[in-house]
């Protein structure tokens, strides 16, 4: 039934170079993986209480109708707007949810989740949606730190100026790095296209010998 599944998704796939089809078939295994994730843990948040379930189920049931989505264009082998699409949905729930606490808790929680939505759109998106990933939660930091950050209790004024000053820092950093595995990803892209390249041409010469 899965194996099933599987190929039917990414059927469109069966002819792409081996590249393609990694970076398909790990889109369409996050995908699935944040469906299920989100709707077990909003079911299992039936024990703490109702409100808190359908509370859950509020964001839990948009993410997983864009997670469909990103496996519908997969289908259609559109992998770029699946990827585009998943790795923005994840970004835009990170950003909401960080702005939504308080800063203490933003700063040593969901900050963790904006370096793992970089690294995603790194691998699996372009150049200018990592940018813009980067540029909105250094955005999220500044707004956090200029408008809660600074009317913190004085019990954790110290932990939020840190959080916000190496959140920053840290950030940068990681975008600094995801842009410098997308330009050695392209190199040893555009390498292998040209080698392949020349043993084709070599191929047909010979060929064309023989004939």
């Amino acid at each position: 039934g899965m194996r099933r599944l599987i190929n039917y998704i990414l059927e469109r796939f069966d002819a792409s170079d081996y590249l393609t089809r990694r970076k398909a078939s790990l889109v369409m295994f996050f995908a699935m993986f944040l469906i299920v994730l989100l709707n077990a843990a909003a079911v299992a948040s039936f024990s703490v209480s109702v409100e808190r379930a359908i509370q859950f189920f509020q964001s839990a049931i948009p993410a997983s109708i864009v997670s469909i989505l990103t496996l519908y264009f997969l289908r259609k082998g559109r992998l770029q707007i699946a990827a585009n699409m998943f790795v923005m949905l994840c970004s835009t729930v990170v950003f909401v949810g960080f702005l939504a606490k308080t800063p203490e808790i933003a700063f040593v929680s969901l900050k963790y989740f904006m370096f793992v939505t970089i690294l995603f759109a790194a691998v699996f998106c372009s150049r200018k949606v990592t940018t813009g990933i980067f540029i909105a939660y250094i955005a999220a930091n500044v707004i956090m730190f200029f408008t809660k950050g600074i009317a913190a209790p004085e019990s954790v004024k110290a932990l939020v100026k840190t959080g916000f000053i190496d959140g920053v820092a840290a950030l940068t950093l990681a975008y600094l790095i995801a842009l410098l595995s997308i330009s050695v990803f392209e190199n040893a892209i555009g390498i292998i296209e040209k080698e392949k390249k020349r043993n084709d041409d070599q191929f047909q010469r010979a060929a064309a010998r023989w004939n």
